[in-house]
C-alpha cells in the first residue's frame, strides 16, 4: 500500500497529481516514511496511541460500515439455525425445561419458567433471528435475542461450552455496534442510516474477540495433555485426513496433523489474519480447519460461524469490491457521516476518496467509486463527546475482562476439579474429555439405611457436566433433596453422599470425591479450594503409560484400570461371573470377601483370581495410591458380540435381537470401546459424506427441525392461551403438522 500522507493545510483538495491546493496555492505532499510503515502494518501509526485524546480519536476514526453488516447478516442467518438445533427448540425442548429436571444455574435465583412460556421464548428468539439477519428493528432484536439467550445459557451452566458463549458475546457485540448501516431494512425504513459511518472500535472489538478466542485457544494447548496427543488421540481416522494418509501412519497424523498443526493454528492464526501479508493465507487456514471440524465434530454452527467471522479482518470496504466488480454500472456509493464517528475539522468540510479507506489504512489504491455526502456539521462531531469516551471506556473494559477470565483460575479456586476447570469460558477447547462413572447414595439419619438411587436421577440432567464440577454438584444436590421431601419416601433427616469416579483422557479411572461427605453440608467458596474434591494423582502418567503397555501386550484380554487413595475402599462388581483375576500395579490393597468373610492381601505385581461372587470390596492400605487391573480374557462372546452389533447396523437384524443376549453384561462397556478403537482406526469413504444425496439429507434434516420447532411453539401459545397442559396440545399440534 502506497505511503500515508501528512496535511500541512487545514482547508485544501488533493488533485490527482497528489499535490494539495490551500489557498490558491499549490503544495507538495510530505511523507512521513516511519508513520506510513507504521500505518502499512498496523493500520495506525504509534502517535496515535501517545495521548488519550488520539486513542479516543484513533478508536472514533470513520470506518466503511459494509463489513460489519455482511457479519450481521451470517450470524443471523447461523443463529436461527442454531436456535432450532443445539438450543433445543426443534429437539423436543420440553425435555429440558420439564419439572422433574435438575439445573445448574449460574445464579441461584434463576429459575425455568413453564414449559409452555419457555417454547415462547425460543419461537420469541427465533423470530430475532430472522430480525438481525435482515437488519430489521436491528437493535430490538438483538437486546431481546440477547436477553433470551443469556437467561437460558445462564439457567444451565452444566451444558455449557466454548461455542455456545461464544454466540452468546458476539451477540452481545453486535448489540453495541451499528450493524445495521449496510445491507439492511432499517436502513431502508430510515434513510439516514443507510451507508452511515461506523467507527472504528466496531471493527476493533470484534477483531479482539475472534483474535483471543484463537490465541488463548492455542496458549491453552501449551499443555502435556494436548502436546504429547492423548486430547484426540483417535480422531484420525476421520475420512477428512486422508490427504495425509499416504505418507502418514494415524498415529503421526494424531500427533502431529491433529495435536502440533492444531497448537501452532490457534497459537498463529490471529497473528496471520491480522497483517495484509499473511491474511489470505490466514483465510486458507481458517477456513479449511473450521470446514474439517464441521466435518469431525458435532459442534453445531460453530464452524460455520467461524467462518463467517473470519471476514471481520478483512477490509471494510470487502463487500463493496465483490458488488462493484459484478455490477459494473451501479453509481458510487455515498457515505454519510456519524455523529458515532470523530472527525478532522478539516475532514469535517472535504476528504479524499484516497484517504478514506476505513480501517486505518490509508490511500490504498480505491476500487469502490465513493464521495462523501455534503450533510450537516452537526453529524460530523470534531471533539469527543460523552459517547466517544464511554464507547473507548466500554473498549478498554471488555478487553480487561476477556483476558482476564481465562486465566482466571488463580483467583476462583473453588472453580478446579482437577479435569480443566469450569469448561464454557476459558477457550480450553477439547483438550480435558472427563469420562464420570457416579454412584449416588441416600442415607437415612434415624435408620442409618444406605439407597443407591444412582440409576433413579442420574437422567435428571441433561448433561453429567454436574459430576465433576464442585459448584454444581451441590446445586445437582439441592435439587435431589427437595425432590426426596416433595416425594415424602423418608419421613426424617438424611444425607445425599457421592461416590464418583473419573477417567480423563484415558488415564486411570481415580476417585473425585470423598464418598463420606454428606453435600447437603458441605461448604463450598468460589475463591478458596475445595477440601472435598481431590486432586489428580501424582504418578497419573506413568501409570496411564503403564496400562496401554499391558492393553498392547495382552491383546486378547479385557481391562479395567482403577485407582484410589490410601484409607479408601472400593465395591469391584463382577456379577458371578468366573475368571477375573485382580493384578496389583501399584500400592497394597487387602481383597474382602463378603460371603466368605475372607481377606486377601495383595502387594505389587501380585495377582488374584476372583471366585465368582456378586461384588468384592478392595481397601487400599498402603500409604501411596493403589493402581489396580481387572481383566478378563477375551472368548467368543467378543466375536459374537460384534456380529450382532454388525448385524444390526447393515440391516440384517433391525430390531436387535441378536443383542438381547448381551442385555446387561458387565462386558459391553470394553467390547464398545475396542469396537470405537478399530473403527476410529479406518478412514471412512470420501464420496458419502459429500453426495448429492447427503446434502439433500441435510436440506430435510434442518426441515424437519424446523417444523418440529413451529409445532411446539404453536403448542405453546395455545397452552398459554387456552389453559390446557402444554403436552396437550403439543400431541395435538403434532398430529396436525403431520397431515399438513
Amino acid at each position: 500500500m502506497a505511503s500515508v500522507t501528512r496535511r500541512k493545510t487545514t482547508e485544501n483538495q488533493i488533485r490527482s497529481d497528489g499535490s494539495r491546493k490551500s489557498n490558491g496555492t499549490v503544495t507538495d505532499v510530505s511523507v512521513d516514511t516511519k508513520e506510513s510503515h507504521q500505518r502499512q502494518i498496523f493500520g495506525f501509526a504509534f502517535r496515535d496511541l501517545t495521548s488519550w485524546n488520539s486513542i479516543v480519536r484513533l478508536l472514533c476514526r470513520p470506518t466503511d460500515p459494509a463489513a460489519l453488516g455482511i457479519l450481521r447478516f451470517l450470524y443471523g442467518l447461523l443463529l436461527m439455525i442454531d436456535t432450532l438445533e443445539e438450543r433445543g427448540m426443534g429437539h423436543q425442548a420440553y425435555r429440558r425445561w420439564a419439572p422433574d429436571k435438575c439445573f445448574s444455574p449460574l445464579f441461584d435465583f434463576l429459575t425455568p419458567l413453564s414449559v409452555a412460556w419457555m417454547y415462547l421464548l425460543y419461537f420469541v428468539m427465533l423470530l430475532a433471528t430472522v430480525g438481525i439477519m435482515f437488519g430489521f428493528l436491528y437493535r430490538w432484536c438483538l437486546f431481546i435475542f440477547t436477553a433470551i439467550y443469556w437467561y437460558m445459557i445462564l439457567l444451565d451452566s452444566s451444558v455449557w461450552n466454548n461455542h455456545s458463549y461464544l454466540f452468546g458475546l458476539l451477540a452481545f457485540l453486535l448489540l453495541v455496534t451499528d450493524g445495521n448501516r449496510y445491507w439492511s431494512v432499517d436502513s431502508l425504513i430510515w434513510p439516514k442510516l443507510r451507508n452511515q459511518e461506523v467507527p472504528l472500535w466496531n471493527y476493533t472489538v470484534m477483531r479482539f474477540q475472534v483474535f483471543i478466542l484463537y490465541f488463548c485457544a492455542g496458549i491453552k494447548k501449551i499443555d502435556p495433555e494436548w502436546l504429547y496427543g492423548w486430547s484426540q488421540r483417535l480422531a484420525s481416522g476421520h475420512w477428512v485426513f486422508d490427504i495425509f494418509r499416504p505418507f502418514l501412519t494415524n498415529s503421526h497424523i494424531d500427533l502431529f496433523i491433529i495435536h502440533w498443526i492444531g497448537f501452532l493454528l490457534d497459537l498463529t492464526l490471529g497473528f496471520l489474519l491480522f497483517f495484509d501479508k499473511t491474511r489470505v493465507f490466514g483465510l486458507i487456514v481458517g477456513l479449511s480447519f473450521h470446514a474439517m471440524n464441521s466435518q469431525i465434530y458435532s459442534i453445531g454452527m460453530f464452524p460455520f460461524i467461524g467462518m463467517a467471522t473470519l471476514t471481520v479482518f478483512c477490509y471494510p470496504d470487502w463487500p463493496r469490491k465483490i458488488i462493484n466488480k459484478i455490477a459494473t454500472w451501479r453509481s458510487p456509493t455515498s457515505f454519510l457521516s456519524s455523529p458515532h464517528c470523530l472527525y478532522t475539522k478539516d475532514a469535517a468540510k472535504s476528504e479524499s476518496e484516497s484517504e478514506r479507506n476505513y480501517d486505518g489504512k490509508k490511500n490504498r489504491k480505491q476500487t469502490t467509486p465513493t464521495y462523501r455526502h455534503d450533510d450537516t456539521t452537526k453529524n460530523r462531531p470534531t471533539q469527543a463527546g460523552p459517547y466517544h469516551i464511554i464507547s473507548v471506556f466500554f473498549v478498554f473494559i471488555y478487553i480487561a475482562e476477556q483476558l482476564f477470565l481465562p486465566f482466571s483460575f488463580g483467583v476462583f479456586k473453588g472453580l478446579d476439579n482437577g479435569v480443566g476447570g469450569l469448561y464454557g469460558y476459558s477457550w480450553n477447547m477439547m483438550i480435558y474429555y472427563p469420562d464420570p462413572y457416579i454412584k449416588i447414595y441416600i442415607r437415612d439419619l434415624e435408620t442409618g439405611e444406605e439407597t443407591d438411587v444412582s440409576k433413579l436421577v442420574t437422567n435428571k440432567s441433561e448433561s453429567s457436566r454436574w459430576a465433576y464440577n464442585p459448584s454444581m454438584l451441590l446445586q445437582f444436590t439441592k435439587c435431589l433433596a427437595r425432590k426426596v421431601d416433595d416425594d415424602g419416601s423418608l419421613a426424617g433427616t438424611f444425607a445425599i453422599t457421592y461416590d464418583i469416579w473419573v477417567k480423563v483422557n484415558s488415564r486411570v479411572r481415580r476417585r473425585l470425591y470423598d464418598p463420606n461427605k454428606d453435600m447437603l453440608t458441605a461448604e463450598w467458596n468460589l475463591f478458596s479450594k475445595t477440601d472435598w474434591v481431590f486432586p489428580p494423582l501424582p504418578d497419573y502418567w506413568e501409570m496411564r503409560k503403564k496400562k496401554f503397555e499391558m492393553i498392547e501386550e495382552f491383546n486378547e484380554t479385557a481391562f479395567r484400570f482403577q485407582s484410589d487413595l490410601p484409607g479408601y475402599t472400593d465395591e469391584i462388581e463382577i456379577n458371578n461371573k468366573s475368571n477375573f483375576t485382580i493384578g496389583i500395579l501399584k500400592g497394597k490393597v487387602i481383597i474382602e470377601d463378603p460371603v466368605l468373610s475372607h481377606n486377601v492381601t495383595l502387594e505389587d505385581g501380585e495377582s488374584y483370581l476372583l471366585p465368582p461372587r456378586e461384588q468384592f470390596l478392595v481397601h487400599t492400605v498402603s500409604d501411596v495410591p493403589s493402581y489396580i487391573s481387572i481383566s478378563r480374557p477375551l472368548d467368543m462372546k467378543f466375536s459374537r458380540y460384534l456380529k450382532a452389533v454388525e448385524a444390526k447396523e447393515n440391516g440384517e437384524d433391525p430390531d436387535g435381537e441378536r443383542m438381547k443376549e448381551f442385555k446387561g453384561d458387565k462386558d459391553i462397556y470394553s467390547f464398545d470401546q475396542r469396537i470405537a478403537e478399530d473403527k476410529a482406526q479406518k478412514a471412512n469413504p470420501i464420496g458419502p459424506q459429500w453426495s448429492l444425496d447427503g446434502f439433500i439429507a441435510f436440506v430435510k434434516e434442518r426441515f424437519f427441525l424446523f417444523k418440529q420447532g413451529m409445532f411446539y411453539a404453536y403448542a405453546a401459545i395455545r397452552s398459554i392461551l387456552g389453559g390446557k397442559s402444554f403436552e396437550e396440545y403439543a400431541k395435538a399440534s403434532k398430529t396436525y403438522f403431520n397431515k399438513v
